[in-house]
């Protein structure tokens, strides 16, 4: 399985970041929209701009232009001491030969930012592997990022393995023709969370980071 490239989700995969924005978003946006944390949730994957649209249309509320802004300016902020890698995330990334690459929403600077509090930068490099879905038309579940990703890396999506924490992720991968780990091991993670992972069609679900070693052999 050298021969294959691993595609990283980054929130919820790599970082465990996914609660706590989650909960920064809910407490922002409870100023216009009576929206829960479970709610929030359902969300994840998707980028910044997407979650607005979905939100609007979903609670009939208008969120005001600058709120996106505004929210990411307090992310990165906080971020800055709060940034956790995923547990067994820093000890699994050493012991993997396949090329690898990361695959997000996030936009380049907030991915910049957590690789480097967080130290991955010796794995990641924002000028090679790292992918955000700024870059392309479709945001996920549409296949676009993935697909970028691989051809940028120089890989035929059958030649894939996609790690994603949420649905609409799952949904993308799959889109692209490509294997899918479903992983429910943040601190996210929850029954429900694993069942949507594998409804929406991903092709193994693991529960700690670390069993990817084994998938990948």
């Amino acid at each position: 399985m050298n021969n294959k490239l691993v595609i990283f989700d980054y929130d919820g995969v790599l970082i465990d970041s996914e609660y706590f924005g989650c909960k920064l978003w809910v407490d922002e946006l409870l100023k216009y929209c009576n929206i829960t944390l479970e709610q929030m949730y359902g969300y994840t994957g998707r980028c910044g701009t997407q979650i607005i649209k979905d939100i609007s249309k979903d609670f009939n509320c208008t969120i005001p232009d600058g709120f996106l802004e505004h929210v990411e300016k307090i992310t990165e902020e906080k971020l800055e001491s709060k940034a956790v890698a995923v547990k067994g995330v820093m000890e699994t990334l050493p012991l993997i030969k396949n090329k690898m690459c990361i695959a997000s929403g996030s936009k380049p600077s907030r991915l910049l930012q957590c690789i480097n509090v967080l130290k991955m930068n010796k794995f990641f490099d924002i000028n090679y592997n790292v992918f955000s879905a700024t870059l392309v038309e479709h945001g996920k579940p549409a296949p676009d990022i993935f697909l970028y990703s691989a051809k940028n890396m120089g890989f035929n999506p059958k030649d894939c393995i996609v790690v994603e924490d949420s649905p609409v992720g799952v949904k993308a991968g799959k889109a692209a023709g490509m294997y899918v780990v479903g992983f429910n091991g943040a601190s996210h993670a929850t029954e429900k969370r694993k069942k949507e992972l594998i409804d929406a069609g991903c092709d193994v679900i693991i529960e700690d980071f670390t069993k990817l070693i084994e998938i990948l052999k």
